[in-house]
């Protein structure tokens, strides 16, 4: 009675319901539907008419649910086409009374194939003929009233309108689900203690190869793995190619006295191995551009290795907290305090002592607070960026210069020959014109200065100046992509001989015969 309504209603709309003649297809019906011509598309172009599959069953008592065998759920469950159960009520009577289109979509595909895997692998049965499983279904997936409209409308609303995509999707649906947390097992044996701390520091990303001495791979879906391996070898390497961090967060140094501190984004790997072997005191990593830690999530004992740069280019503002960095490694007074924080997922402390040089990183900290105050000075603090090694070779000039500008040198005292004598002028104060620079990264920052003192004649062609008083005449900086060339330099001295030329015996060091 079920079958002969089901192609009844399929008829009454234009559905062509082929009906099975083997029993053991899974479906009863294999129902196409007529082309939706659209009249302003050329048919060759137009989609492929819906189509889908059909098992029919009936009910004298609406109970929403009912048993079907596990081998015609798995002939529903991975056809490609779209498939149905409809159940159909008639409640004691001759006609019928209600009915239910439970669609299989990724939840029923997703407990079908788990089915036949759990019996398959746990219960050990090939033969899935004589299992049955429970579909259950509910108001939501009954028919609004007995027609073939209804039916129709209903098996569109769960397929679409392009069967193409639906298979698409369910072909996806079906090379996923169950191994979303993975599609294998892997049982493997260490021969000896130290590929077993080796296989520590590859779950930390710290080395990718380890030695095994036997190993079995099992494929798995579902969390359920398969009874036999699928490779059974008696040694093996084992590549760990990628690892990903526990989380993101930031480190940050400082002293004990907390005189300074340096803080940068990091990366920590925990290893879910840690703690497994006695005395191996690593499973936790902290990875940042400036260094690397390694330690143990149960103790506060920690290597720091540095993995800089010193070549590279940085902002200063980075290259500050660089320099804060150095200066705390480089502290004698007292244990360094190491915190990570990774956005409420973990907080630790380490402390260690370091043997960093001090003075290489005092001298370093100083050049580069002084580089910001120059770089501050002439406007271009966000443009300039510098390496270390450029700080260290740059420092006595940068220094010189900031020095000059701050009034922290104010005294002149120089002895120098000249080619051709010149005569002091009696009555005149002598006012010397001097150029300092300094280079930080590709700009070059300096002032002509002034200072006005004595000029003294030693011998023919030997003089001395001296002063305690010096003045900034006028700031100049460029790049090297725009370079300012000898000539503007020379010209620049000139204009400011002209301007003082009258009140003073100008003296300029500067050498206008390069």
């Amino acid at each position: 009675m079920g079958e002969s309504a089901f192609s009844l209603l399929c008829a009454e709309v234009g559905l062509v319901a082929n009906k099975s003649n083997v029993d053991r297809t899974g479906w009863d019906y294999f129902v196409e539907f007529p082309y939706d011509d659209v009249g302003n598309i050329p048919l060759d172009m137009q989609k492929a008419a819906l189509e889908c599959k059909v098992q029919v069953k009936s009910t004298d008592k609406i109970t929403y649910k009912y048993p079907l065998k596990v081998s015609n759920m798995r002939r529903l469950a991975t056809a490609l086409s779209p498939s149905f159960v409809i159940i159909i009520g008639f409640n004691g009577k001759g006609s019928v009374d209600e009915a239910y289109l439970i669609h299989f979509d990724d939840d029923i595909i997703a407990s079908v194939l788990k089915k036949i895997r759990f019996l398959e692998q746990v219960k050990k049965r090939k033969s899935l003929n004589r299992a049955t499983m429970t579909v259950y279904y509910d108001d939501t997936m009954k028919l609004a009233e007995i027609s073939g409209q209804c039916l129709r409308d209903k098996m569109v609303s769960y397929i679409g309108a392009d069967i193409g995509v639906y298979v698409k999707n369910k072909q996806k649906t079906l090379k996923t689900v169950g191994f979303e947390e993975g599609s294998g097992v892997i049982h493997f044996s260490f021969a000896e203690r130290e590929s077993f701390e080796k296989m520590i520091d590859a779950s930390l990303g710290i080395s990718s190869e380890v030695d095994v001495a036997s190993c079995q791979i099992f494929n798995s879906r579902f969390g359920i793995k398969s009874s036999e391996p699928t490779v059974d070898l008696e040694a093996a390497k084992l590549v760990i190619s990628s690892v990903s961090p526990f989380a993101e967060g930031v480190v940050s140094f400082s002293t004990k006295i907390g005189s300074i501190s340096a803080i940068f984004p990091c990366e920590v790997y925990v290893s879910p191995l840690a703690g497994i072997i006695a005395g191996y005191n690593r499973g936790l990593r902290i990875v940042s551009d400036c260094f690397e830690i390694n330690g143990s999530l149960t103790s506060n004992v920690a290597e720091i290795s540095l993995k800089f740069d010193y070549g590279k280019r940085y902002p200063l503002l980075e290259l500050q907290n660089v320099s804060k960095f150095f200066k705390v490694l480089s502290t004698r007074e007292a244990d360094i305090d190491c915190v990570i924080n990774c956005k409420n997922k973990l907080c630790l402390n380490f402390y260690f002592v370091s043997n960093f040089p001090s003075d290489w990183a005092e001298s370093l900290f100083v050049t580069i607070n002084e580089a910001i105050s120059l770089s501050l000075r002439f406007g271009c603090f966000e443009k300039v960026t510098a390496s270390v090694y450029e700080m260290q070779g740059k420092d006595s000039s940068i220094k010189q210069l900031q020095s000059l500008f701050d009034g922290r040198i104010n005294t002149l005292y120089a002895d120098f020959t000249l080619v051709e004598r010149i005569a002091i002028e009696p009555g005149k104060v002598c006012r010397c014109l001097f150029f300092c620079c300094a280079v930080i990264g590709r700009f070059v920052f300096g002032a002509i200065f002034s200072s006005d003192g004595v000029l003294v004649q030693k011998s023919d062609d030997s003089y001395s100046f001296s002063s305690d008083n010096i003045s900034v005449e006028q700031m100049v900086n460029y790049s090297f992509d725009y370079p300012l060339t000898y000539a503007d330099m020379v010209e620049k001295f000139e204009k400011l001989e002209l301007l003082y030329d009258n009140d003073y015996q100008v003296l300029r060091l500067f050498n206008d015969n390069k």
